[in-house]
Order: C-alpha cells, then structure tokens, then sequence
C-alpha cells in the first residue's frame, strides 16, 4: 500500500436517515453524480454502496477541503433532481418528511455533515470494503453481496463491470 496516498470512507446520510432512493432512477441519478465528480475531482474510488438512505464511498486522493466542495457538489447535483422525481411520482410522504421550514430551500435531501474516516493500514482498507459490501445483505436489502445491484461487490466477486468505475483496490495491496 503506497504511504503517500490518502485512503478514506466517505458517509453521506439523506435526511433524517429517510429511505429516500426507492427506485431504480433514484440509484441511476445518483450514479451519475458520483461519476461525475469522481472526474471532476480526479478521484479515486475504491468501492461504493447506495443504500436508501445513504452513500458510502471507499476513496483515494481526498482531504477535508476536497471533501467539502466534493459534498456541497453533490448534493446540489442530486438534490433538486430527487425532489423532482418524488413530486412527479407524488410521493408526498417522503415529500412530507423531508420539509423543513419554508423559505429559500423547502426541502432537505442530505444531511448537513458527512464522514470522513482516515484508512491507515491495508487490513483497514480490505475489512472497511468488506463490511461496506455487507451492508445491504445486513439491512436485507438482498440475499447476498453479488445480487445488490447498487454496489461495487459484483465488480470484485463476479468480475463483472459496475455503474461507476472503481479502482481495484486488491492491486494496492499487492504494491
């Protein structure tokens, strides 16, 4: 693992931890934004998961002032989009939960801070993308790690191309 490069797990939760991305378009736009900014900002991505309420990414290359922009980006990206989409599926329960108080902006998507956890060691980086695979399997969102469609686990166990391009992280530790 090269010492000089900077390995994270980024967290971003939708408000409130509202399970907001139901539908296979929610995911679609999602994956549009990531790989968007994955270019934008020249970053790498090691894994990913979308679960319904949140993001996580594996990462290489990002800092706290990176981060930040690479936050606010997001979620003016996504933002207006998925309320969009939930107003023209008239999901006003969603809708309804995600309301805050009236003035510029009547509803929030995301939470106001992400997380940011420093990956240290290869073991970290290997167990970190193991348990963010796991997680739609803990949450029984599907039977087992290769049959969710809105991670990156397919891409390491069935070699099988993913929404957005990761960089395979098993080549960092052989270095």
């Amino acid at each position: 693992m090269n010492v000089n490069q900077n390995y994270f797990v980024f967290k971003l939760a939708t408000y409130k931890q509202l399970p907001v991305f139901k539908e296979k378009k929610h995911y679609m736009l999602l994956f549009d934004a990531l790989s968007f900014l994955k270019n934008k900002y020249k970053l790498g991505l090691l894994a990913y998961v979308i679960l319904p309420d949140q993001i996580q990414l594996v990462i290489e290359n990002m800092d706290d002032t990176l981060a930040v922009e690479f936050t606010e980006n997001l979620k003016t990206i996504t933002r207006s989009e998925i309320i969009r989409i939930l107003e023209s599926e008239n999901d006003f329960n969603t809708l309804q939960e995600l309301e805050i108080a009236k003035g510029k902006q009547k509803y929030r998507l995301w939470e106001m801070k992400y997380e940011l956890e420093v990956i240290d060691s290869k073991e970290k980086l290997e167990s970190r993308i193991n348990l963010l695979h796991q997680k739609p399997v803990r949450q029984d969102l599907a039977d087992s790690v290769e049959a969710y469609n809105y991670s990156s686990a397919k891409f390491y166990l069935l070699d099988e191309a993913t929404a957005i391009k990761v960089n395979d992280y098993r080549l960092l530790l052989t270095t």
